[in-house]
């Protein structure tokens, strides 16, 4: 992927995962962005904030309830397992704080709220009620976008 066309002008990329210790010798894969602009939400400093513009401190899924989409498309129901430490805020609260700024605003006060604008513009979305308790999943691999 390159964006030295300019096809991307910011690339926000969200990192959660720890690098594992020790690694496994491979080198982490490199993106040419050119002149692309990179804001990082992590947990974990690691290769993908080196070079960026901005690195903001994320919660950890055990630090932050909400839901998590699978890449086999389940969507997962989580609540908080710890209490956050530091300054780091949930991925929801920093995308909105970076939206406004960008003069784009968003008004979401809970993890339900981003919850509940996904399942407006998402069609596998639609199907799931509401945010139950942590654990439980629904399959939406059967359904099919609007």
């Amino acid at each position: 992927m390159s964006s030295a066309a300019g096809e991307i002008g910011t690339l926000l990329l969200v990192q959660l995962d720890k690098p594992a210790a020790g690694g496994n010798g491979a080198a982490p894969a490199r993106l040419d962005l050119g002149r692309a602009r990179r804001v990082v939400f992590t947990s974990f400093l690691g290769p993908a904030c080196e070079g960026a513009d901005i690195v903001l401190p994320a919660l950890t899924p055990v630090e932050s309830s909400g839901t998590r989409t699978t890449p086999d498309r389940r969507i997962l129901c989580l609540n908080r397992a710890m209490a956050p430490a530091g300054a780091s805020q949930a991925v929801w609260a920093l995308a909105q704080a970076l939206s406004n700024v960008m003069g784009q605003p968003w008004n979401f006060a809970s993890e339900k709220d981003v919850f509940g604008a996904i399942r407006s513009e998402a069609a596998p979305y639609r199907a799931i009620e509401e945010i139950g308790p942590g654990g439980r999943a629904w399959d939406t691999t059967s359904l099919r976008s609007a």
